[in-house]
C-alpha cells in the first residue's frame, strides 16, 4: 500500500490480467501470478496497472482481503465494470493485432 502524497489517500497498486474463462485477475503490483492462480485460470494475459483505494467500497476490501491470503484474486467482468467504471474498457479491451 502507498500514499498519495497529492491528498494523503491510502490506495493499492494492482496489476490486471485477463484470464481464459473471461474473468480478471488480480495481483500485486510488481509480483508476477502465483502458480496456482496460473494453473487455475491461465493461460493470463497482461492487461495494465490500477490502484485501489479501499475506501471506495466494501467490495474493494474483500477483493485485497483475498489477494492478502491467496495472492490473488479473480472477479468477473460484470463486476470489474462495477468496480472500475470508465476504467474498464482499457483493462477489457484486447491489444490491437500488430
Amino acid at each position: 500500500m502507498g500514499t498519495d502524497p497529492r491528498d494523503g489517500t491510502t490506495s493499492t497498486p494492482l496489476a490486471v490480467y485477463a484470464c481464459r474463462d473471461g474473468t480478471m485477475l488480480f495481483v500485486p503490483s510488481g509480483e508476477a501470478p502465483v502458480p496456482d492462480a496460473i494453473r487455475a485460470h491461465g493461460p493470463l494475459t497482461f492487461r495494465g496497472h490500477i490502484d485501489v483505494d479501499p475506501r471506495r467500497s466494501a467490495t474493494w476490501r474483500e477483493l485485497l482481503a483475498q489477494i492478502d491470503r491467496h495472492r490473488f484474486a479473480t472477479v468477473g467482468l460484470g463486476e470489474v465494470a462495477l468496480l472500475l467504471g470508465p476504467d474498464v474498457a482499457t483493462l477489457c479491451t484486447p491489444p490491437a493485432a500488430i
